[in-house]
């Protein structure tokens, strides 16, 4: 009697369909134009004297990702904000990438 083994292309086509959603939900960069950044920095700067919350959503390598806490610093120089979120950990966020930024 012989023993019963998968065959190769399965593993293959296994390896191929776990990649598939992650491809499919990547977004090209956006752009914000001229009114948006001058809302950002009012937000950004009213965030920063007043200590408040900010949650942004910002682009990276294909994805959208969310980040909530304290501006920490905003570099003009290098275009870029961080921010210490709610586990005190400071993350750099390029101004370029932003996509959406609230208070509320």
């Amino acid at each position: 009697m012989k023993e019963w083994r998968p065959t190769t292309f399965i593993s293959e086509q296994m390896a191929m369909l776990d990649g598939l959603p992650l491809t499919q939900t990547k977004v090209n960069q956006p752009q914000m134009d001229d009114q948006a950044l001058e809302q950002f920095d009012a937000m950004v700067d009213d965030a920063l004297e007043n200590n408040d919350l900010l949650y942004v959503d910002f682009w990276r390598n294909g994805y959208i990702a969310h980040v909530s806490g304290h501006v920490h610093y905003y570099d003009t120089q290098r275009n870029q904000l961080r921010i210490v979120d709610v586990k005190r950990k400071v993350r750099y966020i390029n101004v370029k990438d932003i996509i959406h930024i609230s208070t509320d």
